[in-house]
């Protein structure tokens, strides 16, 4: 349980919007292909965006 409140929050961040738009986001973030999505799916907000890498950063997931 501690386990999973330490990550709610990067949790939350990842279905912030549709899947797979921010796990496409991190997994570019790591260097794992890109973020760009099909239509009629659209990039990460950009505030989604700069949460989701802040808190990526903040485990130490990305530089």
């Amino acid at each position: 349980l501690q386990m999973q409140l330490h990550y709610l929050p990067l949790i939350d961040a990842l279905f912030a919007e549709t899947n797979p738009i921010p796990v496409k986001c991190a997994m570019a973030a790591m260097g794992f292909g890109t973020d760009t999505v099909r239509l009629p799916l659209v990039t990460l907000e950009e505030g989604h965006r700069q949460n989701l890498l802040s808190l990526m950063r903040q485990e130490g997931l990305v530089d």
